[in-house]
């Protein structure tokens, strides 16, 4: 499409004689006698340049138009003028002219800076298109993005790296990791703020590339991963450094928690499509508070599976605790699963905590739990019931396992 260009001109003859000059060259043209007729026409169209004389008729001048039109990311404006003077050439320059002409303007002279003026205009919508998808990119990037110049001071940062330590927008201008000027430092005395602020140096310092892989920053209980790349100009000197800082938090936590199931799956052999339905159901109940029962003959492992359901979950820092049912006696029984106060019975020389209470937070895995005898029976699952509840002998957060070989029946 031709570029269109505007002139601005109250004498007739000379608006006829620009518009035929512009015309022949291939440029689309509009004329206007005044300023209050360029508005109207500058509001209906965008211009790639703009000629208009300094002296038009009515109050306004060329000048208004080119200080109303400043800060726009306007066209090119070339001012005209058959009086000229120092005064008028130096406020030109002073609101962003394109250039200055003095009358009578000769043929090539108009084409020669209408298609300067042209390609000025081009360039700086192409800078400008750029700018703004640059911009995109950088806000849409999860990661903080910074770059800092040969001073460490802060020239720019996308807003997903406003949330890590002490970087915010006023940042900018500031030394990089330091508090802005009239600020408080804050509590942030991490020692990952000198090991970061040694590797942008050591970037620039050496011309290389820098990673801090999964460092953590104390403060905040996150992990992060840094790298910095040497900034180069045009002719490939260093210029600065830019920096992508990553949280890794949640894949440290999801690496954590794979290599914690690895270590209970170690443990259980078989990779049978049976065996991997029963890893699937251990994943599943790994966080659950339900109460679990784990059949099957002896020597098929339900210890194992327990073992795996307390250290596949949550629960996996705090405390497993195993009764064998079958190997005590219903009286010592009673005993180690509710404890005991001392005097509640001969030889109960001081308090003893039960098993219930011990696994309290934890789990609480019960072997050959068909070996109980109706009484115990009747206490432990009334206490399985009742875990809700405030007790010395009910606690309100374990998970209980249960084994049994073979399964075992209603009383």
């Amino acid at each position: 499409m031709p570029a269109r260009t505007l002139v601005i001109e109250d004498d007739a003859n000379i608006c006829q004689t620009f518009r035929r000059f512009l015309a022949r060259d291939g440029y689309l043209v509009d004329t206007a006698g005044d300023y209050q007729g360029a508005v109207r026409l500058l509001s209906a169209h965008d211009y790639d340049a703009i000629f208009t004389d300094i002296n038009l008729s009515g109050p306004e001048t060329g000048l208004d138009l080119l200080a109303e039109r400043r800060g726009r990311n306007a066209c090119p404006i070339i001012l005209i003028t058959g009086f000229p003077s120092v005064a008028s050439a130096a406020e030109a320059v002073r609101l962003g002219a394109y250039d200055y002409l003095c009358k009578p303007v000769e043929r090539d002279v108009l084409l020669h800076l209408a298609r300067g003026a042209v390609r000025h205009h081009a360039l700086a919508r192409e800078a400008e298109r750029t700018r703004r998808n640059l911009a995109a990119i950088f806000r849409s990037v999860a990661d903080a993005l910074l770059t800092v110049d040969r001073e460490m001071l802060v020239t720019y940062l996308n807003p997903a790296a406003t949330g890590f330590c002490l970087l915010s927008r006023t940042a900018i201008g500031n030394l990089f990791l330091e508090p802005p000027a009239g600020t408080p430092a804050g509590d942030c005395t991490a020692e990952c703020r000198p090991r970061l602020i040694a590797a942008v140096r050591e970037c620039m310092a050496k011309g290389q590339p820098v990673e801090l892989y999964k460092f953590e920053c104390p403060e905040k209980q996150a992990i992060y991963t840094l790298k910095a790349t040497p900034l180069l100009d045009e002719q490939e000197e260093n210029r600065g450094a830019v920096m992508t800082i990553r949280d890794e938090t949640r894949l440290a936590t999801l690496e954590r928690d794979l290599n914690r199931r690895r270590d209970w799956r170690r443990r259980i052999v078989g990779k049978s499509e049976a065996m991997q339905a029963i890893y699937g159901l251990i994943d599943s109940l790994a966080d659950l508070r339900s109460t679990v029962l784990i059949t099957g003959e002896t020597g098929t492992g339900k210890e194992l599976a327990a073992e795996a359901l307390h250290y596949a979950g949550s629960r996996r820092d705090r405390a497993l605790v195993k009764v064998n049912c079958s190997a005590l006696a219903e009286t010592i029984l009673e005993s180690e699963l509710f404890g005991h106060v001392r005097g509640a019975f001969t030889g109960a020389v001081h308090d003893r905590t039960g098993r219930f209470a011990k696994a309290d937070g934890g789990s609480l895995f019960l072997d050959e739990v068909g070996d109980l005898s109706p009484c115990c029976n009747r206490s432990s699952f009334g206490c399985c019931r009742k875990r809700n509840s405030s007790g010395w002998v009910t606690p309100a957060l374990s998970r209980w396992t249960c084994g049994s070989s073979p399964p075992p029946t209603a009383t």
